[in-house]
């Protein structure tokens, strides 16, 4: 039987013995493969990394837009109680300048 150029040296009892030329073409043989596989793991390792890297870089873009988005929030509720300020202010002066025309009306009426 020859496969992968390795032939038994002899036969005894129906068992094939190789010698030890034959046993070093086997061993050649099969470190070949493991190392193919090696390699083949290689290139997915180099994937998996890049990957990892490409989810870390877009984690820390997310969390950058997320702070920046928390600080455009912050400003806009700043301003949402700034103008609410200026809105109970306008609304005070306008209660006052109301009170004060109806002092002046019923203080025309009472003149006439």
């Amino acid at each position: 039987m020859l496969k992968e150029g390795i032939a038994p040296a002899t036969t005894k009892r129906n068992t094939n013995l190789y010698n030890a030329t034959t046993l070093q073409r086997v061993k050649e043989h099969f470190s070949k493969k493991n190392s193919n596989n090696s390699e083949k793991k290689a290139p997915n390792d180099l994937l998996i990394e890049t990957l990892r890297q490409q989810v870390s870089s877009l984690q820390n873009e997310l969390i950058n837009e997320k702070s920046r988005s928390d600080k455009a929030l912050i400003a806009k509720d700043k301003q949402i109680d700034d103008l609410n300020a200026r809105l109970a202010e306008s609304h005070q002066l306008q209660l006052g300048l109301q009170k004060e025309l109806e002092i002046h009306k019923d203080s025309d009426s009472s003149i006439i």
